[in-house]
C-alpha cells in the first residue's frame, strides 16, 4: 500500500501539467490540437504519439504553451 507521502508527490506532479498547442509547419501551419505535458519536450513527444505523426511531420512539429501570448 503506498504511503501518504508517495500519493501526495504523485498528485503534485499531475498538477504541474500544462496545456500545449501543437502544429505541423508547412507552407501554412496546420493546427493539430492540444496535449497535456510538463514541458516542451514532453509536449512534442505526446503530440507525436497522440496525433500519429510520421518522422517527417515530427521534424516540422511546433508546440507552444496555451497561456503564452
Amino acid at each position: 500500500m503506498p504511503s501518504r507521502r508517495q500519493k501526495t508527490a504523485s498528485t503534485r506532479k499531475a498538477a504541474k501539467l500544462r496545456s500545449w498547442r501543437a502544429w505541423v509547419l508547412r507552407q501554412r501551419a496546420q493546427y493539430l490540437g492540444t496535449v497535456e505535458a510538463r514541458d516542451e519536450r514532453a509536449a512534442e513527444a505526446a503530440a507525436a504519439v497522440q496525433f500519429g505523426l510520421s518522422d517527417e511531420q515530427r521534424r516540422r512539429l511546433a508546440v507552444r504553451a496555451e497561456d503564452a501570448e
